[in-house]
């Protein structure tokens, strides 16, 4: 602390010290030669106006000091130590007994053992360094933040947040404010000569002065040695038992060196970025093969390479499904291998069954910084937003600037029913990231949920220009045609997004061809898809979809019996909250063509029944489940329920142009009043959204 504040005072840089240099092993010296100043003595004192010399050696320009002890101490150093240190040792005084008057009270607070202490990571820097090294420094904090985060007695703030005040930049005190923490851990990674200088500082909230400097020299390759020993020193000044967090000190430094980079990259989340990642851990894992974090790293680069890039979900899932594999064989407790299998098991469209994988992440490391978030996505697309907003919440506590987290929150008001707030945080997303394109589809959607399709497409296309907008702005733009019934216009924006997987832009290329009358072609289309294990579910159920808009209802039943008869208490499985029909359909549809009054009928509206239920239990408030209720009460044979469902729910605001003719079971309402009146209620609202999309096509070719 007293080094640190003497070269704050006397302007000293630590990478190219002019004053104070670092001894390692004995302590500091200074690095000038005193100079003798003769004066007037008063009792072998010097007096108290008199002035001591100082000539600094000169020092080639870029040249480092250098920083090792040399073999053999000479008198002349010896005297620089021993002057040095009596300097020190008086300014030491000084500053120590006025902090002790200042600070007294403080300390009584703080001797007692705390088990709720805070800290915040700002990204290391690396000065004067290619990208590499930069990348490594803030890999370096990366591995802290998770280390830290895996401690039940830290609260650790999250990485988007620390980010969004500034790489390398942002004042510590004002990091600690902002984030409420207690302590903030800065650093700066100084390349030299063969080697690399890292300084790290740790930070008390309130104090200007350092709580410690740790200075270290490494080779460049292995500059990740140093994280558990500043792990140990971090947890001793906030007074946390080192034990609680879990360290692998069999894993070579330069495995590591290579995971954190990939970390770094696979944070950035681009197909260029993720393509990175994947080889910086395969790297990692060929280093050490048994190093499970590893193989982690490869199983979620392949999932959001599906999600970012072109990767179908089946070779994504079938290689991440693999590697999860690999670190469960190696490390059975690791909590990364859960959250990668719940990661898989969100992207294969299994939300339960990831809460579970997440929920065992989390017992294994309570605060572990993916885990923490998918565990609350989970939730929402389980159709439970009231407890994902709960979470979601709490994340936020210690992620206030992550626009993802405040993306979630804003969906959780979605699915809730919660306009307004659900606009909020989208937009808040937005502010805190104006190129992160998630928010903005999110926003277009709940204008889709509600029938302003006109004004979804808009959205739409003002984030087309954004960095990360890739495929899912034109296929959500594509969705937007096909709520308005313009497969034509549907099928445009499909083929400008090539890198969506092939699954999932397969079933809306079918209902644009069934639109466009070319059930010919959507069979086709159909054929030439080979499924894997991961979508093979999924192929039946279009399959089936298909078969029944071509009239063969004997052959769509056969399919779909393939899928639901085992288990109809099941529900729907292809349930997908992010969809405007929330990936609802498909069950239904099965349950028009079971024949009425069979135990199998009875047996799945009762399932399905439970099914929309538990979503409304779980804070569901949408107008597309007030649809899913009044298919349920008409495939029940209540016109009278089905009528007021309806209608509910295109007040509300749904709107789907090709549902009446799509939904099977409407066609034995075909000449009732009600329905009649349902059908002119859509055409009006289609036609109207239909002109203003119009306008607007006008005013873009203009």
């Amino acid at each position: 602390r007293i080094i640190a504040l003497l070269r704050r005072a006397l302007g000293d840089d630590v990478a190219n010290p002019r004053y104070i240099q670092t001894v390692h092993g004995l302590g500091y010296r200074f690095a000038v030669t005193p100079t003798r100043v003769q004066r007037p003595l008063d009792n072998n004192a010097l007096m108290p106006d008199a002035a001591v010399v100082i000539a600094v050696p000169p020092q080639p320009e870029g040249v480092v000091p250098p920083m090792v002890l040399p073999r053999r101490i000479t008198a002349s150093s010896k005297y620089q130590l021993v002057i040095g240190s009596l300097l020190v040792a008086l300014m030491a005084t000084i500053i120590f007994a006025a902090w002790q008057v200042r600070h007294a009270d403080r300390r009584k607070s703080t001797s007692v053992v705390a088990t709720t202490s805070s800290i915040a990571v700002l990204p290391f820097s690396a000065r004067d360094a290619d990208a590499d090294l930069r990348a490594t420094a803030e890999g370096l904090s990366e591995s802290l933040i998770d280390a830290f985060a895996r401690s039940a007695s830290l609260r650790v703030a999250g990485r988007e947040s620390v980010l969004a005040l500034g790489r390398g930049q942002a004042n510590p005190q004002h990091v600690a404010e902002v984030l409420d923490v207690d302590y903030v851990l800065s650093g700066e990674i100084v390349p030299m000569a063969g080697s690399v200088r890292s300084h790290i500082v740790l930070w008390h909230r309130g104090e200007t002065a350092p709580v410690w400097v740790d200075e270290q020299d490494s080779p460049r390759q292995q500059l990740f040695r140093i994280v558990v020993p500043l792990i140990e020193r971090v947890h001793t000044a906030l007074v946390v038992a080192p034990a609680s967090v879990p360290v692998a000190p069999a894993v070579p430094i330069s495995a590591q060196d290579l995971y954190w980079l990939g970390r770094h990259y696979w944070y950035q989340r681009t197909p260029e970025s993720l393509a990175r990642a994947l080889g910086y851990f395969q790297r990692a894992a060929t280093e050490n093969p048994q190093f499970a974090q590893a193989w982690c790293g490869m199983a979620d680069t392949y999932m959001l390479l599906n999600e970012y890039a072109d990767l179908s979900l089946d070779e994504a899932s079938a290689k991440a499904r693999a590697a999860v594999a690999r670190a469960k064989e190696l490390a059975p407790d690791l909590a990364d291998a859960y959250a990668s299998e719940g990661l898989i098991l969100m992207n294969e469209v299994h939300p339960e069954r990831a809460v579970v994988a997440l929920d065992q992440a989390l017992k294994l490391a309570p605060r572990h910084p993916e885990a923490s978030v998918w565990y609350g996505t989970a939730l929402t697309y389980s159709g439970r937003p009231r407890e994902a907003l709960a979470w979601h919440r709490s994340v936020e506590q210690l992620d206030p600037l992550n626009p993802i987290v405040q993306t979630y929150l804003g969906v959780d008001f979605l699915l809730a029913g919660e306009q307004d707030q659900a606009v909020q945080k989208f937009k808040r997303a937005i502010e805190l990231n104006p190129d992160y394109a998630e928010p903005h589809w999110q926003i277009a959607l709940q204008q889709q949920l509600y029938g302003h399709i006109a004004d979804s497409a808009v959205t739409l296309r003002a984030a087309q220009h954004l960095p990360g907008a890739n495929g899912w702005t034109e296929f959500n733009l594509a969705y937007s045609y096909l709520l308005l019934g313009d497969g034509q216009r549907a099928l445009t924006h499909l083929q400008a997004a090539p890198d969506i997987s092939s699954i999932e832009r397969l079933e809306s290329e079918l209902s644009a061809l069934w639109m466009t009358d070319q059930l010919a072609l959507a069979g086709k289309t159909l054929d030439d898809i080979t499924p894997g294990a991961a979508t093979t579910s999924w192929h039946t159920a279009l399959r089936a979809r298909l078969l029944m808009l071509r009239g063969d209802d004997a052959a769509a039943r056969q399919a779909y019996d393939s899928l639901f008869a085992a288990a109809p208490e099941l529900g729907d499985p292809f349930l997908r909250l992010w969809a405007p029909n929330l990936g609802l359909g498909h069950f239904t549809a099965w349950i028009a063509l079971l024949p009425e009054a069979s135990p199998m009928r009875a047996s799945a509206l009762h399932a399905y029944a439970a099914q929309i239920e538990r979503m409304e239990a779980g804070g569901m408030r949408l107008p597309a489940l007030q649809y899913q209720r009044a298919l349920l009460a008409a495939l029940q044979g209540d016109p009278d329920q089905a009528a007021d469902y309806l209608a509910w729910a295109q007040a509300a605001g749904w709107l789907d142009a090709s549902a009446f003719e799509r939904d099977r079971v409407w066609r034995n309402y075909a000449q009732t009043p009600w329905l009649i009146d349902a059908r002119a209620r859509q055409s009006e609202r289609v036609t109207a959204e239909r002109a203003a999309m119009a306008q607007q096509d006008a005013k873009s070719s203009e």
